[in-house]
């Protein structure tokens, strides 16, 4: 029978993913709390055969990679967080430095990779359903317990430097100068604080209980231990969850002073400029100071550019002009222009109709469509409705009593 933790598990995996594609083009910074929540699920379901029995072969597969997995779960979350906050995303070569626990467990656990399969599922059949068996196994040079807390130390570790990393930020706070700044900086400040936290909870529960095991077995066995490990699998869900309702929170909590420049696509000598963001070709002094000049150059190259008229324009047609991360795109359209991104091109549109029609030598239905095609409606259906929505009447009312 499938226990209830497995199908937890299951469907945090599930999330995991589903939260990797919903985001990915937002920040990218995602695929590491994608990867730390799958790392966890997977965990989830090594203790949940250890604890309440299953498939011996599942956990003989866990066995065989869950050693140097659980060591890339600290790294994973750090990523994030540390992404985040500095507002980056690439994978530097320093970083490899936190993955060598990962490389010396891998090559430490090829000894028993090379067994026989049989001796192998031996192993995970003694231990499934067998807490003891499964922590005095000894799959590479020191028994399991004893490398499980190595590798939960190591996350805690990494739980503790991400949460430095946002209290760093947080004392950053004073050059932020508007609200919105303040608003959205604070909430993100909470939320990252509480995903680090379950992420904290989640991490002891299984040391605790294997400090339990090794001194007072007799409590243990007095406690349900099923009943709270069913719990925190339970707790995974809401991980995942806070990022999928709450996506405003891969903004991030940029805290350089001297923050990535916009680009200054001005034309020198017939040729066009263009200065990367790693490089400071205009410093902003503030966060909000920073968001202004983008937000003003976004409006500007709208109403300049027009390029609403293009039916096919989208806000990933901004990153590429201003070269600037998804998420700075998106902060400004919701936060500074407080509008969505889809009702403002169609707020342009339903103005660049207006005019024409105003110019128009007659409004019959032809020269209406043709007027809609041009303002970069892709059916009529939206014109009407975006024209109701803005104008609260509808086109023919508009026509009766302004023309």
């Amino acid at each position: 029978m499938v226990s209830i933790a497995f199908l937890i598990a299951c469907f945090n995996i599930f999330l995991s993913v589903l939260m990797l594609l919903y985001n990915w083009k937002l920040n990218k910074n995602i695929l590491f709390f994608s990867i730390f929540l799958i790392i966890a699920a997977l965990q989830s379901v090594l203790f949940d055969i250890v604890i309440n029995g299953g498939s011996a072969r599942l956990l003989m597969l866990l066995n065989s990679n869950s050693g140097p997995m659980l060591f890339l779960a600290g790294p994973m979350l750090y990523l994030f967080i540390r992404g985040l906050v500095y507002d980056e995303n690439k994978f530097k070569d320093k970083d490899l430095l936190h993955m060598i626990p990962f490389f010396v467990n891998m090559v430490l656990l090829i000894p028993y990779l090379f067994k026989p399969i049989e001796y192998k599922l031996a192993i995970a059949s003694a231990a499934t359903g067998n807490i003891d068996v499964y922590f005095n196994q000894q799959l590479i040079f020191i028994p399991a317990w004893l490398g499980g807390i190595f590798r939960i130390l190591s996350i805690i570790s990494y739980m503790v430097a991400s949460l430095g990393i946002i209290y760093s930020a947080y004392r950053n706070k004073k050059q932020f100068s508007d609200k919105n700044s303040i608003r959205v900086f604070s909430s993100n400040f909470r939320w990252l604080n509480l995903i680090v936290m379950l992420c904290l909870i989640l991490t002891v529960f299984p040391l605790i209980l294997i400090i339990l095991y090794k001194t007072i077995p007799i409590f243990l066995n007095s406690i349900d231990v099923v009943l709270i490990f069913n719990i925190s699998v339970l707790l995974h869900v809401f991980l995942a969850l806070i990022i999928l309702m709450n996506p405003r929170i891969l903004y991030g909590l940029p805290t350089k002073d001297k923050l990535r420049p916009l680009l200054d696509n001005s034309h020198v000598s017939g040729k066009q400029v263009s200065h990367s963001m790693l490089v400071a070709a205009d410093e902003a002094k503030t966060y909000s100071d920073y968001f202004d000049g983008l937000s003003e150059k976004i409006i500007a190259f709208i109403e300049n550019g027009r390029p609403y008229l293009n039916s096919d324009f989208n806000a990933n047609d901004l990153i590429k002009v201003f070269e600037v991360p998804p998420h700075h795109i998106q902060f400004c359209i919701r936060y500074y222009i407080q509008k969505d991104f889809k009702k403002l091109m169609n707020e342009y549109r339903i103005k660049y109709v207006l005019n024409a029609i105003r110019s128009a030598i007659d409004t019959e239905p032809e020269t209406l469509r043709s007027i809609v095609a041009e303002a970069g409606f892709k059916s009529n259906y939206e014109y009407r409705k975006s024209f109701i929505r803005f104008l609260g009447q509808t086109p023919e009312e508009w026509i009766k009593s302004n023309i």
